[in-house]
């Protein structure tokens, strides 16, 4: 086997090891994606994510919560995709978390392009109330080691300093799903979003010992 095709066997193999059988359809994982990672990794005040949709990507994934694989989602037979501007942050979910309507808690990261399927460690900084079709949804909104505004430790800092990214994420959030428009609640702060995000995880317990 010439070199060229080693190191390309080695990168795919790399690639197995460490997201399980990719496809362009469905990423599955020995670690079940929902149930496989805890809410909160060693520090209290970060929680863990699970990529769905990079920045920059327009493909709407979701997680399977039978299987615990993440799967693309479709529409009348098309693949489901962002008809705005291609994401301006990472859309994830948090492991472990179940919110009113029996699905992982959402999570949007203000950062740089991450990877479908990967895991990171990020820092909950406030959370931005949706009414869609009537229905409430809550969106954590996170930074990463990765953000330009990392140093930033809560929503007051956030707002204080950098008052038009929580603008440019609200009207954002509320047209990615443009020709439907969403309604934008506002935003809560760094505490509330703790109480929410524990209340989830307490909510996806309860419901795994029924």
């Amino acid at each position: 086997m010439k070199p060229l095709q080693i190191s390309n066997l080695f990168i795919a193999l790399c690639i197995c090891s460490s997201c399980g059988f990719l496809d362009d359809y469905q990423i599955k994982s020995n670690t079940h994606f929902l149930h496989g990672y805890p809410t909160r990794p060693t520090y209290k005040t970060q929680v863990n994510a699970i990529i769905l949709t990079p920045a920059g990507d327009r493909e709407l994934w979701e997680l399977n919560k039978l299987t615990g694989s993440l799967n693309k989602t479709f529409v009348s037979g098309a693949s489901r995709t962002i008809d705005f501007l291609p994401a301006i942050g990472n859309h994830g979910v948090i492991p472990q978390t179940e919110d009113a309507h029996g699905n992982p808690l959402a999570i949007f990261i203000i950062s740089g392009p991450m990877k479908r399927g990967q895991v990171m460690k990020v820092s909950p900084i406030s959370t931005i109330g949706i009414i869609e079709n009537g229905i409430h949804k809550n969106i954590v909104i996170a930074l990463s080691s990765k953000s330009f505004y990392k140093d930033t430790e809560n929503y007051r800092e956030l707002k204080l300093n950098y008052p038009v990214i929580l603008e440019l994420v609200e009207k954002y959030l509320i047209n990615y799903k443009h020709p439907m428009r969403l309604t934008s609640l506002g935003f809560i702060d760094t505490k509330a979003t703790h109480k929410l995000i524990n209340s989830t995880h307490k909510t996806y317990q309860i419901g795994r010992l029924k």
